[in-house]
């Protein structure tokens, strides 16, 4: 059996640390060339072949996961602690409904079911393609749909417009679902809130929006062409930016994505798309990703509150 099909993204400046579930190794075949896989050790010295794990290994993996996640549960309540269920993330590492891997949703959805999911844990499919999961919708599962506005830098993902009628239509199937607004164009966020806000008037808000931006390690950077370079600049540690009268943003000393949208960039973006998807009427939560406490408290919201990786 592979080992590691299931592990923990640890805390760090600008995630508070996630579950996250390895459907499949090597490079994701929608190849989306900002991506963080991109440089990442295998694809740097070119096992870059895309294989899925089999059904066996992943369903122990799972349940495996499920176990010590009811433990914990169960020592917490013993504890008299805050209880919640946990999430556990498929598609961090590769998309989680790209054909390759879609036939495993056929399982690992039920696999969530109370029978198997006592304390009410959540499964998350996080994807860009054009697929919806070949299984009956879950209460303890989650679409999670993305797309931000970078279609010309990805192959075989669905655009913008797809992606919301899709969103709108596995509401409809009774999936809930999530919208992951994730690398936006900093130029466009205000026209993108408008235009989802006119899609969402017909069928519903999602119960999450998750907004970020460009970034990479020094890794992925060096495969950029320098079109997408252009787009990024590199942190400074230690170097403060003016974000609002009341709040500055300071470059952490190990920043996690050293390429990244200049921050006052970044904070003009989520606040522009923040107050027209609120304009329009939206009320579900929103939530930022990779950005720290700062960037957080600067648009208004309580960092990690609502962060689709664990809630």
């Amino acid at each position: 059996m592979p080992t590691g099909l299931v592990k923990h993204f640890d805390a760090r400046e600008g995630c508070p640390g996630f579950w996250h579930l390895r459907l499949s190794a090597g490079k994701c075949p929608l190849a989306c060339t900002y991506c963080y896989r991109e440089g990442t050790t295998p694809a740097r010295v070119g096992r870059n072949e895309y294989r899925v794990y089999e059904q066996a290994d992943l369903e122990k993996a799972v349940d495996r996961w499920l176990r010590l996640s009811d433990e914990r549960f169960e020592w917490r309540l013993r504890g008299r602690l805050p209880v919640h269920g946990n999430v556990l993330v498929a598609g961090e590492s590769c998309d989680a409904l790209v054909e390759p891997v879609l036939h495993h949703s056929k399982w690992l959805v039920p696999r969530f079911a109370p029978e198997h999911n006592p304390h009410g844990h959540t499964l998350l499919l996080r994807t860009k393609s054009v697929n919806v999961p070949l299984a009956a919708p879950h209460p303890h599962v989650v679409v999670e749909v993305s797309a931000g506005g970078y279609e010309e830098w990805e192959q075989g993902t669905s655009n913008t417009a797809d992606g919301v009628g899709r969103m709108v239509w596995l509401r409809n199937q009774d999936w809930r679902v999530r919208w992951r607004m994730d690398p936006l164009k900093p130029d466009n966020f205000s026209l993108r809130g408008q235009f989802l806000a006119w899609r969402y008037n017909e069928g519903g808000w999602p119960e999450l929006i998750t907004l970020g931006t460009l970034r990479a390690t020094a890794a992925t950077y060096r495969k950029w062409p320098p079109q997408l370079q252009a787009l990024v600049e590199r942190e400074q540690p230690g170097k403060v930016f003016v974000l609002t009268d009341s709040q500055v943003y300071e470059v952490p000393e190990k920043p996690m994505h050293p390429w990244r949208v200049e921050p006052c960039a970044r904070f003009d973006a989520y606040r522009d798309i923040m107050a027209a998807l609120r304009s329009a009427g939206a009320t579900c939560p929103i939530a930022l990703c990779k950005e720290g406490k700062p960037m957080w408290a600067a648009v208004g919201l309580t960092a990690f509150e609502h962060c689709t990786c664990t809630a």
